[in-house]
Parts: C-alpha cells; sequence; structure tokens
C-alpha cells in the first residue's frame, strides 16, 4: 500500500498573502471572494496522477487548524480534488509536528510499502526524514516543492 502526502500551502497552492499562522487558522484565509489562490499545476497534476491509482490513500497533510477544515474542504472541492484524509491540528494550541500526524495514519496502515511526500517546508522535510527512520521496511520519497 502507499500513502501520498500533499502540503496545501506554497505547495498545492500559492499563497496570495505572507504566511501567518492565526491568519491561517481563521476562515477568512480561504475565502473566494477575498483571495486568488494560484494553483501549482505540476504539483496538482501529481495529486491527479495519485489519486487516481489503485491502493493509494491520497492525503492532505496541512499545518492549518481544524478551525477551517470545512472551508479547506469548499475550497478543494472547488478544484475538484478530494483526499481520503485530511491530517490538519487539532485546535490552535495542537501539535504542529506533521510526522505525529503522519506516524498515525502509517500506524493505522500497517501494511505500507510506499510513502511519498510533497512539500515546500524543509522543516518539516527533515522531521518527516526523522520519523520515517523507525520505519526501515517503507520506502519514502520526498519531493520538495519550490
Amino acid at each position: 500500500m502507499k500513502l501520498s502526502f500533499f502540503d496545501f500551502d506554497e505547495t498545492l497552492f500559492k499563497l496570495p498573502y505572507n504566511e501567518n499562522t492565526s491568519y491561517m487558522d481563521n476562515p477568512h484565509s480561504l475565502s473566494p471572494r477575498k483571495w486568488s489562490f494560484e494553483a501549482k499545476q505540476n504539483i496538482i497534476n501529481q495529486y491527479r496522477v495519485e489519486s487516481n491509482k489503485k491502493g493509494v490513500k491520497v492525503i492532505l497533510l496541512s499545518n492549518r487548524t481544524t478551525n477551517v477544515i470545512d472551508y479547506l474542504k469548499e475550497f478543494l472541492n472547488s478544484q475538484d480534488m478530494k483526499f481520503d484524509y485530511y491530517l490538519l491540528i487539532k485546535g490552535s494550541d495542537g501539535d504542529r509536528l506533521k510526522s505525529k500526524r503522519m506516524e498515525k495514519l502509517i500506524k493505522k496502515y500497517p501494511n505500507t510499502t510506499n510513502i511519498e511526500y510533497w512539500e515546500d517546508k524543509d522543516k518539516h522535510i527533515l522531521d518527516v526524514k526523522s520519523m520515517i527512520q523507525k520505519y526501515p521496511n517503507i520506502n519514502i520519497k520526498i519531493n520538495k516543492v519550490t
């Protein structure tokens, strides 16, 4: 089984404003009336390839909080994008380590043999690389998005 993880901000879509955690955890940060998000088409294309493969779970792994999950899903649905899982931070004081949310899914699917991860931030890539060392039987491919 394969798990394909995609970050949202600056990976699937360019932010039309400067990153600001408190603002990005606000529903207004995803308002299509207020903002225009530019798709990173090459990554969207990779999402489409992964989502059409059998035996692949496609996961949105974002450091936005669950406060905006409905707005995020609505935005993604408008782009014809649906994920098997939406792994966001639970509440404003939740754990911001993406590796912990990723690891919960690895434990849920112990037959995982491959992971592919699309991410723009080095700190999250390093965090995931550190965690995945515990799973020598899982092949991981990390795609650094610029």
